[in-house]
């Protein structure tokens, strides 16, 4: 963990992550976890439903969004790549 926590500042000290979920209130507690972990990270957790990230990504595959640090899908069944 150390290890990632050192690329991750010196990679400019933000992560992005895509969770899913229907609501980003339900991530609280993971924000607040991280964020008493790693307090020199800035941590964007953006909250929606897996068939959205799936389209998200996709999107960032063909060059029109960035790719997250980390995505967390939960039916990835619906993700054919």
């Amino acid at each position: 963990m150390e290890a990632l926590y050192q690329e991750a500042m010196a990679a400019g000290g933000k992560v992005t992550v895509w969770a899913d979920g229907d609501a980003a209130s339900r991530q609280d507690a993971v924000v607040a976890a991280f964020e008493q972990r790693f307090p020199e990270i800035e941590l964007n957790l953006v909250v929606d439903l897996s068939k959205f990230h799936n389209l998200r990504i996709e999107d960032a595959l063909a060059g029109e969004l960035e790719l997250p640090d980390v995505a967390q899908l939960q039916t990835t069944f619906d993700y054919d790549r």
